[in-house]
């Protein structure tokens, strides 16, 4: 079993509603809106196939996948909140995908998977 790292830092770029309900409900998460070309689309890639995503989001993807498949423990930290998450994420437990706003100040697409 191993253990992962998540930072949510300002970058994330996705409005705080959607991150704040997120972390509450002890969710890490990652936002990787380009394709793997590095392409920004109209939509978001929904893939939960991490050969879908350009190098940063195919390594977070592929992360959240062995968790997912083997389960492991976290450590989470996010730029609004003074102490960081840890937990323990059970073998089997799905990778999901929420839909949010995103783009500056969470004023991007909207009803887009993220």
């Amino acid at each position: 079993m191993e253990t992962y790292y998540c930072r949510h830092t300002w970058k994330l770029d996705v409005n705080k509603e959607a991150q704040y309900k997120l972390w509450k409900a002890g969710k890490v998460f990652v936002h990787f809106p380009h394709n793997r070309n590095g392409a920004l689309l109209d939509q978001d890639n929904s893939s939960l196939d991490p050969n879908d995503y350009g190098r940063g989001g195919k390594q977070a993807l592929s992360a959240m996948t062995r968790l997912s498949n083997f389960g492991g423990y976290v450590c989470a930290e996010h730029h609004d909140f003074p102490e960081p998450m840890l937990g323990f994420v059970k073998p089997g437990t799905p990778v999901t995908i929420e839909w949010a706003t995103w783009g500056e100040d969470g004023a991007g697409p909207t009803d887009q998977p993220r």
